[in-house]
């Protein structure tokens, strides 16, 4: 009995230390959610639960938000405030400083992101990127052998992102080359104001049934993001370039042109027993 004792004891402490740990949101419709907050900023709020996985809630649905511990919250101008809770009030953040007396109300246009991770604040670098690769061999009347690779890297350190993605395709049927091609692309931005940035990239293509040797472009451009978030990406970049196009048989050719880029990629809400999906869009003249 007294094993007995001592064991629901020790449930109800590690019960009661779980409800504290937690940080809580209250929904517009009375519904409350409790787990912990890994990553907010002016569009949504993404809460890590042990019942229905990573959910991102919009702040239009957020009535309240306890936080366990204090946050971080990063401003658009660099410097950081240390907060017990905040809110979000139509177009302002209602933040209340550790300390302070009265909460503090400012414009969200403000707000970069609360708890911030260390690559924004200038420790360290975030790097994410992707490879895939396929290899098909058939033999028989066909005889074909095919290699697809793609891939995509990211570099970021507080203001700045570096990525580099590109692509080949070589193919073969009964012993014949049938396509031979490949593409490269280094980019490189830094935000100067807000959601605005400077940007630079350079190409570089090469496709041998298509009689192009070499296909060079770079140049400058400042471009928007629209949303810059783990649950959503948007931006359009615009600029002039200068293009470059050496031939296998037919005369080169050069010339400087506008070019515009828009980039979008976003992580659908996903339910507990759903795997991660991800959908892409990039549209513009890149190669």
């Amino acid at each position: 009995m007294r094993i007995l004792s001592r064991q629901l004891t020790t449930i109800l402490i590690l019960f009661s230390a779980t409800c504290v740990i937690a940080d809580e949101i209250e929904i517009t419709n009375g519904d409350r959610l409790s787990g912990e907050i890994v990553r907010h900023d002016v569009e949504s709020v993404r809460l890590k639960t042990s019942y229905a996985g990573t959910l991102t809630i919009d702040w239009k649905d957020i009535e309240k938000i306890t936080l366990n511990e204090p946050s971080i919250v990063l401003l658009k101008d660099g410097s950081t405030m240390e907060v017990e809770s905040f809110n979000r009030v139509e177009d302002q953040f209602v933040l209340e400083p550790v300390g302070a007396e009265s909460p503090v109300s400012m414009p969200v246009s403000k707000v970069n992101v609360v708890e911030p991770e260390a690559w924004e604040l200038g420790q360290g670098h975030d790097f994410t990127g992707r490879v895939n690769i396929g290899i098909e061999d058939e033999s028989g009347n066909s005889e074909s052998n095919e290699i697809d690779l793609d891939f995509e890297m990211t570099n970021r350190w507080k203001k700045n992102s570096l990525r580099v993605f590109g692509d080949l395709e070589y193919d073969t049927t009964r012993g014949s080359t049938t396509t031979d091609k490949w593409s490269v692309m280094f980019a490189m931005d830094r935000n100067f104001k807000g959601k605005w940035y400077y940007a630079g990239s350079a190409m570089f293509k090469q496709d041998k049934f298509a009689d192009l040797d070499l296909r060079t472009m770079i140049g400058p451009g400042i471009g928007y993001r629209f949303y810059d978030s783990k649950s959503l990406n948007l931006k359009l970049e615009f600029g002039p370039y200068y293009l470059k196009d050496n031939f296998i048989s037919i005369p080169n050719e050069s010339f400087w042109g506008a070019a515009w880029f828009l980039d979008y990629d976003s992580e659908p809400a996903l339910d507990a027993e759903t795997t991660d999906q991800t959908l892409k869009l990039k549209l513009g003249y890149k190669w």
